[in-house]
């Protein structure tokens, strides 16, 4: 044999001996992290979907909350006033809150009022399962009995109308004084639209289509925000679930990622052609540039998933796949992030007015109080009511109406201007602005302002006993907490402000009442 021939079976054998070694290592570990790299992609895909699917029912489950513990509501539930039918169970409530159905139950489950209408079709149906009496099986979908003692419930349905969503809290009083009189209900159609919605929001590709027959063969995994130990796949399928536990929905979802790439591709070509010119520095050069930056993304990953926030990835080397991969993970943080904070600001805003909502004095009031606990300071409330608003929306209409809510909105934030303070929409026509670390003085000083803005919008009022234009009635308090209990005091607080508010409607409206607590003020424990 000659050492020619020689030198090209040893040149040979070496490049199949590091070939085989390369394509093994790639098989073995490289894959793999990268699989580990999109499986955690595939599941923050799937967890978008699902968080996606928990903000449509979330915005149905805040006006529910909000129309339950409306005082009007609880009003109704107690004497069944016709009026309140006719001033905000009409046909334009529901296609101003794009619901198709409004039920009120007492607490035996009997209907105290029941009304389906289409809000888009225009349309009145009845759904008989809604019928509790009748359909004891579907008593759930209302938050009587639940084992967390919570006052809301929110889900899936079937119906004779198709699939419905729907959410439903005890209705009470709107300070929670009273005790729970019953439940409210509210539904809404699952449409194409929604599903169109979801995949925007989610960047996937998404197809629905309701499930005709719930005791079919095949299982499906219930849509939960993660593979539940599937693998990575091009296209999964998923199920929404009613209150029954019974699908009622599949999703067929696709993917943005194919799967993991193949053993032998383009770059496994180049590189084992490198490697049998120089085996030794091209095993170096595969280590360097291909597996330590993947498995810095997994660990990088890791480190995101059990920290429970999501950061970009930065891409150090010149590789297509892992360059692509990470730039799509990057692109799906900035989403992610872009509506985390959209979903924050929405659960914290009134929509109709533009400032805080119920929800957000409720968590500002719980840190304020809290705050002057421990430097035992004070708190101040202002509770306002516009005056003779139910004839107003009667005689310039519901529209009208809700442009005077805007605009007496923005004219109570405009009057306070420490980013401590807080102005916020109560329910319905009330109003609160929250005032921490607040004196006798700066109370009346925020209502002067509150009146001269009210009375700058000139908003003609017709309809009005005390004025030609809105007004407000006004009622203050202010409490120092030197006290430990945090919660009586805050309860004692916010019943002052409303006693106040009363004293001034009884006064005659259009006035400031105010109720400055001692600082030595006993708490009743029995409160």
């Amino acid at each position: 044999m000659s050492l020619q021939r020689f030198s090209y079976l040893a040149a040979l054998f070496l490049f199949c001996l590091v070939s085989v070694m390369l394509l093994s290592y790639r098989y073995f570990f490289s894959l793999p992290a990268i699989e580990t790299f999109i499986t955690a992609y595939q599941n923050r895909e799937l967890s978008t979907l699902k968080l996606a699917l928990d903000k449509e029912m979330s915005f149905l489950s805040i006006i529910n909350h909000d129309y339950a513990v409306w005082n009007d509501s609880y009003t109704f539930m107690q004497n069944s006033n016709e009026d309140f039918i006719i001033d905000n169970l009409q046909d334009d409530t529901f296609r101003s809150l794009k619901i198709d159905g409004i039920y009120f139950y007492d607490l035996n489950y009997q209907s105290h009022f029941a009304k389906g209408y289409d809000y888009k079709t225009r349309t009145s149906f009845k759904i008989p399962e809604l019928d509790l009496i009748s359909n004891p099986s579907n008593q759930n979908i209302l938050p009587y009995r639940n084992k967390d003692h919570s006052r809301h419930v929110s889900g899936f349905i079937t119906t004779s109308e198709g699939p419905m969503m729907f959410s439903s809290s005890m209705v009470r009083y709107s300070n929670q004084s009273d005790k729970d009189v019953g439940a409210l209900l509210f539904i809404r159609k699952l449409r194409p639209n929604l599903f169109v919605t979801l995949a925007e929001l989610s960047q996937l590709k998404l197809t629905a289509s309701f499930i005709s027959n719930a005791n079919g063969d095949k299982h499906y995994l219930a849509l939960k925000g993660s593979l539940q130990g599937e693998k990575v796949a091009k296209q999964r399928e998923r199920i929404l679930l009613d209150h029954m536990g019974k699908p009622i929905v599949l999703l067929t979802i696709e993917h943005n990622f194919s799967g993991v790439p193949k053993l032998i591709n383009r770059d496994a070509l180049l590189t084992l052609a490198l490697l049998g010119l120089v085996c030794f520095s091209i095993s170096l050069f595969v280590r360097y540039y291909l597996v330590e930056p993947a498995s810095r993304g997994v660990r990088a990953i890791n480190e995101m998933l059990l920290a429970n926030k999501l950061v970009k990835l930065t891409a150090q080397r010149k590789f297509t796949e892992i360059k692509q991969l990470v730039n799509d993970f990057n692109l799906l943080v900035d989403k992610i992030n872009q509506q985390k904070r959209m979903l924050e600001k929405l659960s914290l805003v009134d929509a109709l007015t533009g400032i805080s909502n119920r929800r957000a004095f409720d968590t500002s009031f719980e840190l304020a109080c809290q705050n002057a606990a421990r430097s035992q300071s004070k708190v101040g409330l202002i509770l306002c009511d516009i005056d003779y608003f139910k004839p107003y929306n009667d005689f310039y209409g519901h529209q009208k109406g809700d442009e005077t809510l805007t605009a007496v909105a923005q004219g109570l934030a405009a009057s306070i201007t420490r980013s401590t303070d807080l102005a916020a929409r109560y329910g319905g026509e009330e109003f609160v602005v929250l005032l921490s670390h607040s004196s006798e003085d700066e109370i009346i000083l925020i209502a002067e302002k509150i009146q001269i803005a009210i009375k700058t919008l000139a908003i003609v009022h017709q309809k009005s006993a005390v004025a030609d234009h809105v007004t407000l009635s006004m009622g203050t308090a202010l409490l120092n907490f030197n006290n430990k209990k945090t919660g009586q005091c805050k309860k004692h607080l916010l019943k002052q402000a409303d006693e106040a508010l009363y004293e001034a409607k009884k006064a005659g409206r259009n006035q400031v009442c105010h109720s400055f607590l001692a600082t030595d003020v006993k708490i009743d424990s029995a409160e």
